[in-house]
Formats: C-alpha cells, sequence, structure tokens
C-alpha cells in the first residue's frame, strides 16, 4: 500500500494488482485530483498518505481524503454532515455514516463550476477543527465498539463502508473487537487490511 502522498499520483494506492501500470484508475483523474490536492494544500492543509491515499490535516486531527473510482474521484470530508450544502453535492460516504460525506466529481467541468463550493467546505472544515469538538462517531449498530481507526478507514473506502453496512450485527462486533484488541495502531492497521477483501465478499471472520 502507498505510504508516500507523490508515489499515489504516479503509482497509485498500490491496494490492487494495478497500481504502478498505466490500467491504475489514479491515472484516469489524475488531473482532477491534482486539482484538489492543490485546493487543500492551499487551505493550509497538511499533507499525509494515510490507508493507501493522501490525507489532508489541521492540527494533526484528519479533515479530507482524496478518493478516486474507476467513474469518479473526489473529496471524502470526515466532517461533511456538519457542512453548508444548498446544492446538495455532498453525499454520505455509506449507507450508515454519520459524519463524512463525499464530493464526487466524474467530467472536468465540475470542478470550474463548484470550485468555490470546494473551497468554501475546506474553509470550514478547518473552522469545525479549530472550536476543538470531536467528530461524533459513526456507528451502525448502537452496541458496537468503538474501534481507533476504523471511522477513517471507512472514509478512505466508501465501498467498504457500504459493504461492512451490510454485515450483520455479529459478524460486524467480531471485527471490531478484534481490530480494537491490537495494542499499536501499525498491528491494527494490518488487521483492517488483512480483512479487507472479507469484508468487502460480505463475509464474517471465520466464515
Amino acid at each position: 500500500m502507498t505510504r508516500n502522498a507523490d508515489d499515489f499520483f504516479s503509482i497509485g494506492c498500490g491496494r490492487c494488482a494495478l497500481g504502478g501500470t498505466p490500467d491504475c484508475k489514479v491515472h484516469r483523474w489524475s488531473a482532477m485530483l491534482r486539482q484538489l490536492r492543490n485546493m487543500a494544500l492551499q487551505a493550509g492543509l497538511t499533507e499525509q498518505c494515510k490507508w493507501g491515499v493522501p490525507c489532508y490535516a489541521f492540527a494533526d486531527r484528519n479533515v479530507v481524503l482524496l478518493f478516486v473510482f474507476k467513474e469518479s474521484c473526489g473529496l471524502s470530508f470526515f466532517r461533511g454532515d456538519e457542512l453548508q450544502d444548498p446544492k446538495n453535492r455532498l453525499e454520505a460516504a455509506g449507507p450508515n455514516a454519520r459524519s463524512g460525506r463525499l464530493f464526487r466529481v466524474t467530467e472536468p467541468q465540475q470542478m470550474i463550476q463548484h470550485e468555490n463550493d470546494i473551497r468554501q467546505w475546506l474553509a470550514e472544515s478547518i473552522a469545525l477543527e479549530e472550536q476543538g469538538r470531536p467528530v461524533r462517531p459513526v456507528r451502525t449498530d448502537a452496541d458496537l465498539p468503538e474501534t481507533a481507526g476504523w471511522h477513517e478507514y471507512l472514509l478512505s473506502r466508501p465501498e467498504l463502508a457500504a459493504a461492512f453496512a451490510a454485515l450483520t450485527p455479529g459478524r460486524k462486533r467480531g471485527y471490531l473487537i478484534h481490530f480494537a484488541s491490537a495494542k499499536q495502531e501499525s498491528t491494527r492497521i494490518k488487521r483492517m487490511e488483512k480483512y479487507t477483501p472479507q469484508i468487502l465478499a460480505l463475509k464474517g471472520m471465520h466464515d
């Protein structure tokens, strides 16, 4: 998985065998992804690479991620539900998402049409972080345990968020307990990555 933001734009996220090849979907959206990157940096955010994609933070708190699919790319806002969106351009990051919202781009014209909106959302996101309030936790079931890093990981992979939401409560709970039991963050991330294909296949840990 890609660990450097510059590498993301040249070889992709590294999550599949297409990374580093002309068929990597990042290349299809390269120009628009670079525009989104520039706007995030111009807003004063700090660039890192998390979960294989560029992540932008303010005061060490995650604000927004770049995402890329075969048919679209865009921004994934961690606190998107708190942003002003009179044009309804932001969509939920998953069926049960509370805070994460996506801005999806499918053609270059949208970058021009919504540039002011994007810049406004970035400014609003920074203002929210300056207030110091925590992001509201995302839960698909009231009794599911919270797992550090899982919310952010789902935001980096909306398709995974949708698959996880479709699992039974018991399967969800099993995964979250397993992830949360890791004492180190690096171990927790490795567990999340290991079981991502299983979750996408709508299977539990022991299926």
